[in-house]
Parts: C-alpha cells; sequence; structure tokens
C-alpha cells in the first residue's frame, strides 16, 4: 500500500505537469475504499493531493467503507480538510450484506455516521444497491426508511450490475446467483424514485 501512494503520487505530478488542473474546487477520492488505508497512509495521501490542489478546496470527498472507518481515521480526515463522506453503505439488512460479501454489519453503519458527525463532518451521503440477490422490494423499501431517518443532505441509488470476470458473474452462469427478475428491479426503482420525491430528495 506504500507503495502504490508512492506510485499515486508520482503520477498526480506527472499528469498535473502535463495538464495543469487551474483551480481545483472539489476533490473525490473513490474508486472503492480509500479508508481501507491506515490513518497514516490516509495522511500521506491527503499530503500529496492538498500539495497540488492549490487555493481552497471547497469539497473534499472520501469514499469510505462502513466497517473500515475508525474514528482515528476521521480524525485524520477532518484535519486535512475532507467535508464530505460517501458511505458504501450498499443496505441495512445484515443478510443482504454478507450475501454480496460486505464486511460491515447495520451496527457497523449507525456507528460510522455517529462518529462522522461527531468529528465535524457532517456532510455525509449513502450509497444504496438495488436488485441484489433474494432481495425483495419490502427489503428495498425497509432500507430505504431506515436510511432517510438519518436525514441526511445525500442519497444515491445504484442497481446492481455484474461486471465480467468477478465472482458474481461466474455465479450468474452458473444459475448459482439468484437475482430478481427485471419486473422486480423496475418496481424497487419506482419505489425509490416515489419515495424521494416525497421525502423531497432529487433521486440520483
Amino acid at each position: 500500500m506504500d507503495e502504490y501512494l508512492a506510485t499515486l503520487d508520482q503520477e498526480m505530478s506527472l499528469t498535473f505537469d502535463l495538464h495543469p488542473p487551474g483551480e481545483m474546487k472539489t476533490v473525490f477520492v473513490g474508486g472503492g475504499t480509500p479508508t481501507a488505508l491506515t490513518p497514516k497512509q490516509l495522511e500521506k495521501l491527503c499530503q500529496s493531493i492538498l500539495a497540488r490542489a492549490g487555493g481552497q478546496i471547497e469539497e473534499f470527498t472520501f469514499e469510505a467503507n462502513p466497517g473500515e472507518l475508525t474514528e482515528d481515521k476521521l480524525r485524520v480526515l477532518k484535519e486535512y480538510g475532507v467535508n464530505r463522506l460517501s458511505l458504501g453503505v450498499q443496505s441495512f439488512d445484515d443478510d443482504l450484506l454478507k450475501a454480496i460479501g460486505r464486511t460491515h454489519q447495520y451496527e457497523d453503519i449507525v456507528s460510522s455516521i455517529d462518529a462522522a458527525i461527531r468529528t465535524g463532518i457532517t456532510n455525509v451521503s449513502l450509497d444504496l444497491i438495488y436488485s441484489l440477490p433474494n432481495q425483495t422490494v419490502e427489503d428495498f423499501k425497509e432500507t430505504l426508511d431506515i436510511a432517510l431517518a438519518f436525514d441526511l443532505p445525500h442519497y444515491s441509488g445504484y442497481s446492481l450490475i455484474v461486471e465480467p470476470k468477478t465472482v458474481f458473474y461466474n455465479r450468474l452462469r452458473k444459475g448459482q446467483l439468484p437475482l430478481p427478475g427485471e419486473d422486480t428491479e423496475a418496481s424497487m426503482y419506482d419505489v425509490l424514485m416515489n419515495t424521494m420525491a416525497k421525502k423531497g430528495n432529487q433521486p440520483i
């Protein structure tokens, strides 16, 4: 991981030399789960970004996995100006989370949201996935209701996409991945749009 961060720092330096970005108002650190890094590694990454960003970043976002987001990591992010977290919640159903290989559970999500707000990072968004294996429309409704009860500023909803050359893809080819049908997926999408509209949120 340290070698990766050193290489990333070099890549940023080379890219910015070739293509100066000018004023950078937003920075989004995603690509999976940056919070898999240790606090010390997160500090190094933030230093690399800020050394090249120049000026004042208005929105500095990190993607985070609820099972890996410790208070030590949150303090580092806050210290370096991170003011938005995108939590990969996916679902509030522990059985569904286990089925899709997530390491966090319901209680980890609640703890992460509470810890972020205590640290002073109040701009928290939740990523939710529907059309998961064995998921019902009622399951997704429950996840939405729980998510919206936190009254956070942003929610994102995505249908599951099975990518080639993944474990899910191989299971699907073997008939071992019980995904909801197209009609059920469409119903989940309708639930997402209608529920968000009633809450006054613009679905994304």
